[in-house]
Formats: C-alpha cells, structure tokens, sequence
C-alpha cells in the first residue's frame, strides 16, 4: 500500500472521529428529560445546580432540642424541577429552618440542591405515608432571602390546604463553655391557596367562610376525622369534588 493511500486513510480517520465527538457533544448540549421521565442521581448531576454541604457544619454547636429538618432520617423522595422532569428516588432530607434541601449522591456524599424545585414528594418508609411539598410564594420571613418556603399540601385540588412548619432557633452558651447549645422549636400555621391568593386558617369557622363563596352546600358539610387536620383536609376534599362536578356539567 503505498504511502499516499496511507496518509488518506488516517485523514478520514481522524475525520470521522472528529465528526462523531462534535455529534456526541451536541447531542449532550441539547439534551432534556422528557416530562415525566424517571431520573437518577447521574441526571441531577448533569441537569441541576448542587454544592457540597456537610450537613454537620449547619449549626456549629449541639442540639438539644428540635430538629432542622421535617424528618432526621434520609427518606427516598421524587424531585420535580420547573420544566417538570422528574428525579426518582433521592435520598433526602428537607430543612425546614432555612428552606433547603439536602440530598445524598451516587458516592454518599451530602450535597444542596441550588436548582429550584417545584415539587418534593416524600416516602416515608416507616409509616407508609407520602408527604408532598410544594414551594410558596409570599410566606417568607421578613429580612430574609427566602422568596418561597416549602409548605407540604395536605390536600390538592382547585382549593390547595397547606401547611407550613415554622422553625425558630435559640441559642445558649454555657458559663465556661465555647460550643453553643441549640433549641429548635415548631409552629404550625394553615392556609388556603385559591385562585392564586393565600388565606390564612386557624379554626374551621375561617376555612368554611373560605369555601362557601363558590361551594355554599359546604356550610352543611359534617367534617371527618380524629384531629383538625384530617376534618381541614376532608372539607377542603369535599368542596374540591364539588368544583369538579361543576366544571364537568
């Protein structure tokens, strides 16, 4: 084979080569999840903002009563960005303090979520139950960088009932001490999200007055359940049902 043959035969090699690894990068750049496709943690790698955050160094000091985070346990959860790809089974735990979300990835490692979700849907395998979060608008704290918390909605439909876990944290030093001892303590707060707009909730006689504007029948509706908050979600339940059969006439 003769030297020329040669040297065009590495020349269209180094071609092709060149041309398949031009296509590969392409094809990476443009890529998306499909909605409603099942992701990994290779996918939250590639598509979402993370940092790595020792969840040990949050507090710098010992607590002694309360928790961060809606549960202490790493729970497998389902994440939804805002183009709704999905994220399956993620270990996970969500701070309620400050609104940030903790995951473990491939390797174990603790990491933050920076990209912003839409939706968390928590498994817990204790119980059995499915807690979902949704993030809100306009219930931040004053003086915080916080535009949205992350509230979990106990019941969905047209009338969305959630509920908001408001953390606060206190602190002491002990006399002759360097290590700061934590107190975390929860209040829970209720609303209503209709038509966009956010109705605070406290007792049942607000959540009626609420519901019979467009569902009147709602005044004669006997709640059900053991505590306030299985009666809320029944009502807000009915009224849903209601709306529906409305719109489908």
């Amino acid at each position: 084979m003769s030297g020329k043959i040669v040297r065009w035969m590495m020349v269209c090699c180094c071609y092709y080569l060149l041309l398949g690894s031009f296509n590969t990068i392409t094809a990476q750049a443009n890529m998306r999840l499909e909605t409603g496709t099942i992701g990994d943690l290779v996918n939250i790698a590639n598509y979402l903002n993370t940092r790595n955050r020792p969840i040990d160094a949050l507090t710098f000091g010992n607590i002694a009563e309360g928790s961060l985070f809606f549960r202490d346990a790493w729970m497998p959860a389902t994440l939804e960005d805002a183009k709704g790809n999905l994220y399956r089974e993620v270990p996970v735990k969500l701070d309620l303090l400050d609104h940030r979300l903790y995951f473990l990835d491939r390797d174990g490692a603790v990491k933050e979520m920076m990209s912003s979700l839409e939706k968390i849907t928590i498994r817990d395998s204790a119980s059995g139950r499915v807690h979902v979060f949704l993030l809100v608008e306009g219930l931040a704290k004053a003086k915080t960088n916080s535009v949205a918390v992350w509230c979990e909605a106990l019941e969905t439909g047209k009338a969305l009932l959630l509920k908001k876990t408001t953390k606060t944290q206190t602190e002491s030093i002990p006399y002759g001490g360097n290590l700061k001892t934590i107190f975390i303590r929860d209040a829970v707060f209720y609303y209503v999200k209709m038509e966009g707009r956010l109705y605070p909730v406290k007792r049942e006689k607000d959540l009626e007055e609420i519901l019979s504007k467009t569902v009147p029948s709602i005044r004669d509706f006997r709640s059900i359940g053991s505590n306030k908050e299985e009666q809320w979600k029944s009502m807000v339940g009915f009224y849903n049902e209601k709306i529906e059969k409305q719109t489908q006439k």
